[in-house]
């Protein structure tokens, strides 16, 4: 497995000496991407379960904004390579999306007053009393207190 992170290094070199197009060396360096994903779209589908939003979004996006670069600049393979690898990384966003926990927000968080109290400890008319109140009798006494 550790030549796998000597491949790209030997394609830059065949292209920076001549060997091969800059098209042809960036398509190829690329392409090797590919099939990490695969692995990635299955086990997100058994699992139920998709990658980080924000890295799938900025990456679809990053992928996207590369391939009409390489339009710009006229390599033909790359633009097709990095189409397909957008692609791929647009069904890893769909599912990042379709199989996200729902998280609850911050007002849900923070826990209500009637989640904090016991309503028998602050009940104001006891359940001794059938739940209802009488009004209070008042005194003579009561008036100055």
């Amino acid at each position: 497995m550790a030549i796998g992170g000597i491949v790209p290094f030997v394609v830059m070199s065949l292209s920076l000496l001549g060997y091969i197009s800059y098209d042809m060396a960036i398509a190829a360096i690329l392409f090797m991407f590919a099939p990490a994903l695969f692995p990635a779209l299955i086990e997100n589908y058994r699992k139920k379960q998709g990658w980080s939003k924000v890295s799938t979004v900025t990456t679809t996006a990053g992928q996207a904004a590369i391939g009409v670069i390489f339009v710009v600049m006229g390599l033909t393979i790359s633009v097709v390579i990095t189409a397909f690898l957008t692609l791929v990384w647009g069904i890893l966003m769909v599912q990042a999306f379709m199989y996200a926990k729902k998280e609850p927000s911050v007002l849900e968080r923070v826990p209500k007053l009637r989640d904090t109290f016991d309503p028998d400890t602050f009940d104001v008319c006891p359940k001794e009393h059938g739940g209802g109140c009488e009004p209070p009798v008042e005194t003579s006494a009561s008036r100055y207190m």
